[in-house]
């Protein structure tokens, strides 16, 4: 279940719940994130979390990314998917550590925010992406929406659109800078 809600069609409420791990993911604009621990009948709260878990530096050849190439698998749009795996994986190209889904856009976002992957490279709809979105940013994560980062001046521009469906989402770490280079490096090895 994945709850968000925008104003302004911006994301500023999300809530989701993974009823087969017990998880309930909570963000509000302004107050920060948490992951929520709760008991088998899903009632009672066992641990609460603040997001991020884990930081460490980001670096492309060590990361693990969430990256889904869709429900239909066939034509172009298959292609261009199996184009940017084959991107992140090849030696040469500097390649990522793994790929990893959980066949759900939202808990992948919500294990970045945790500090479990590294970034979620994500070709969803607002629906899918909007409560998770809050609780990334709130864990201090980063969003670009689009197909490809823009830079001003040689600065990385955080663009948040909630309704172009390509996004790129990054978890916490160090400072904004490490972030911007990393997101800048897998652009590189994903541009197919």
């Amino acid at each position: 279940m994945s709850i968000g809600f925008t104003i302004d069609s911006s994301p500023v409420v999300g809530v989701i719940l993974n009823p087969f791990t017990s998880h309930l993911y909570t963000g509000i604009r302004g107050h920060g994130s948490w992951r929520t621990t709760l008991d088998l009948p899903l009632v009672e709260v066992v641990k609460r979390d603040k997001l991020p878990l884990y930081r460490k530096p980001l670096k492309l050849n060590a990361s693990l990314i969430g990256y889904c190439t869709g429900v239909k698998n066939e034509g172009l749009k298959f292609d261009m998917a199996l184009a940017k795996i084959r991107g992140m994986l090849a030696a040469d190209g500097g390649a990522v550590h793994g790929i990893r889904t959980a066949g759900s856009t939202a808990l992948d976002i919500c294990d970045t925010a945790c500090g479990y992957l590294d970034a979620k490279i994500s070709t969803s709809y607002a629906w899918d992406v909007c409560a998770a979105w809050v609780i990334l940013t709130e864990a201090g994560g980063y969003v670009l929406s689009g197909t490809q980062p823009k830079t001003e001046n040689g600065t990385l521009v955080e663009e948040r659109d909630l309704f172009v469906k390509n996004f790129l989402f990054i978890r916490a770490t160090g400072t904004r800078t490490e972030m911007e280079r990393f997101a800048r490096d897998l652009s590189r090895v994903t541009d197919s």
